[in-house]
């Protein structure tokens, strides 16, 4: 053979090859597009049987995968999106927090339909571990820990949300519950009173807050019960609030309003109502304390028939007992006592009965596994103590170190704003006025900051309407803008003075 039939078939070869390479894309991008279409229509089987197909080809293919993962979540088919998920976190780049965090949240709304509670728990401490500022994971860690009846661990986190975000309701709602089973009332109160007035159609702070409002003796306990009644669909929880809100009446003497609210509930409930001897039970004395006695015994004959073992009924249809008004009287405060609002546990009805150590062992090795992958990929994993380190962080990681560094100078964020050049903050110093706002930019470059930055930075500030204002770079600053910022009265940190601050931070850890 001469050379020159030798490179004829080598180019042949070479055009055989790339046609069957162009071919192949091409039937992957069809199948892809033919997936999409049936996604769109709703045919979602249809779109996983082509999916399946393009994985047994590209079984390493994010989008595939992804596509995969979402559908068999959306069709309830969770073992197979965890296997999806899974492979994609085995793909995803050890640094690239931004995926992480999606898959560890997909992850772990899987496991909670799943009820595998303990694997939720630790996809959260997971989301935690990249971004502890994330409001969703703290939250769950919270219901987690209330499940486990560990109230001031569920504390701990639901205050972290409160600072990160006063106005998060559900967070502020479960931390009052929490300060409510362990008996810190005023602390309740105040938080189920801000809930009061922020939400004119949630009942949940009425409900709670009418208990603690019967226990002060306070007329407003029946006010806050009825309003809650009022916003109620659960027939439950509507005759639990009538109940409470009629004891609280009888115990400040207030039975013809006691007995209003318990005929009307008798009213409306079935004759099989669970609640049914509970209500014919406060009525009896509702009509005992109004001295209509023969009245009083008349329900609890009728309580009698569907209970003989309900609160205190022997001793109260003793004919002994029911004569003697002090007795009578002792007899309620003690029943009265006892009506009390549900614990955070029994409200969420959500019981969780994990060996925590177990679990905190398993997180220990999922967390050396990745710093051994990270190293595997040559990624920074120490610990962050100069500017130009920190220039290099991704997005996720350079804002939590930015939250460390405002927390660490003494100010509390109120809002955050990430950008494509760093993440800026409005925030206020612990020991001045909420009012008095400094506008900080933390910029995530090395480059020189000139003049004509913190002109961008100082329009964008007034627009905020704020006191102060503190640009930090991991560079330096040009002479004019050094010039521009005393003139306008910024702050500057350039990269000498950050890197002492990250290196304080970082001794601390």
């Amino acid at each position: 053979m001469d050379s020159f039939s030798f490179i004829i078939i080598v180019i042949l070869g070479i055009l055989v090859l790339l046609t069957r390479k162009f071919a192949d894309s091409f039937e992957f991008k069809k199948k892809l597009y033919l997936a999409d279409l049936y996604i769109e229509k709703g045919n979602h089987m249809e779109a996983i049987k082509y999916l399946e197909d393009m994985r047994k080809r590209t079984p390493e293919d994010i989008e595939v995968l992804l596509y995969l993962g979402e559908l068999y979540n959306h069709k309830k088919m969770y073992v197979r999106a965890l296997k999806c998920y899974n492979k994609l976190m085995e793909l995803s780049h050890p640094d690239n927090d931004h995926n992480r965090l999606l898959l560890h949240r997909r992850m772990s709304k899987v496991y909670k339909k799943l009820n595998l509670q303990d694997k939720y728990f630790i996809e959260n401490l997971k989301l935690i571990e990249l971004d502890p500022n994330n409001i969703d994971a703290l939250y769950d860690i919270s219901l987690f820990f209330i499940g486990q009846s560990e109230y001031d661990k569920a504390i701990n986190y639901l205050e972290k949300i409160r600072r990160f975000n006063p106005d998060h309701s559900e967070s502020i709602f479960m931390l009052s519950l929490c300060y409510q089973t362990k008996g810190w009332l005023k602390e309740a109160a105040d938080n189920l009173e801000k809930l009061y007035i922020k939400d004119k159609k949630d009942w949940r702070p009425r409900y709670f807050l009418g208990y603690i409002r019967k226990d002060q003796q306070n007329p407003e306990a029946i006010k806050v019960f009825e309003e809650a009644i009022e916003l109620m669909d659960d027939q439950e929880y509507i005759s639990k609030s009538s109940i409470a809100a009629a004891v609280a009446a009888i115990d400040m003497n207030m039975v013809d309003v006691a007995v209003n609210i318990l005929n009307k509930r008798m009213s409306e409930i079935d004759i099989e109502d669970k609640y049914r001897k509970d209500i014919l039970y406060d009525l009896g004395w509702a009509y005992f304390f109004k001295g209509e006695v023969e009245a009083a015994l008349s329900n609890w004959e009728e309580v009698t028939r569907l209970d003989m073992n309900f609160q205190h009924i022997s001793e109260i249809m003793n004919p002994s007992v029911n004569t003697d008004f002090d007795e009578m009287e002792r007899i309620f405060k003690i029943y009265s006592s006892n009506v009390q609002p549900p614990t955070a546990r029994e409200y969420l009805n959500f019981k969780t009965n994990y060996d925590l150590d177990q679990l905190e062992q398993e997180l220990g090795i999922w967390k050396q596994r990745m710093v051994r992958i990270a190293k595997e990929r040559g990624v920074y994993i120490g610990p962050v103590k100069t500017a130009r380190v920190m220039a290099t962080l991704s997005k996720v990681k350079f804002k939590n170190i930015a939250h460390k560094l405002i927390s660490s100078i003494g100010y509390v964020i109120e809002k955050e704003i990430v950008f494509k050049n760093g993440v800026d903050f409005i925030a206020y110093k612990k020991s001045a006025k909420k009012a008095d706002k400094v506008f900080f930019r933390i910029r995530n470059i090395t480059d020189v900051v000139s003049q004509e930055v913190l002109q961008q930075f100082v329009k964008e500030a007034k627009e905020k309407s704020v006191k102060g204002m503190t640009f930090i770079a991991c560079g330096k600053y040009s002479k004019k803008a050094k010039e521009f910022a005393e003139n306008y009265k910024v702050k500057l940190f350039d990269e000498r003075v950050l890197t002492n601050l990250l290196t304080k931070i970082a001794d601390k850890e």
